[in-house]
């Protein structure tokens, strides 16, 4: 994934996009936003993202 990110973005608009990214891979995922973390990096617009859960199960489904 490229997220196209403007030179001049605020940190607020970044944290906007990241949040949307986290709605968006939840939904996509079936899981609470809470349990994702996207970072988007502005300069090359790279994101990392991170599932947490406690359920090895749920893990392994998220993995596929």
């Amino acid at each position: 994934m490229h997220v196209k990110v403007p030179a001049d973005v605020s940190d607020k608009e970044l944290q906007e996009i990241e949040d949307v990214l986290a709605q968006t891979t939840a939904n996509s995922l079936g899981c609470n936003p809470e349990q994702i973390e996207i970072a988007v990096d502005p300069k090359t617009g790279e994101p990392t993202l991170v599932v947490k859960t406690n359920d090895p199960t749920l893990a392994d489904e998220m993995q596929k």
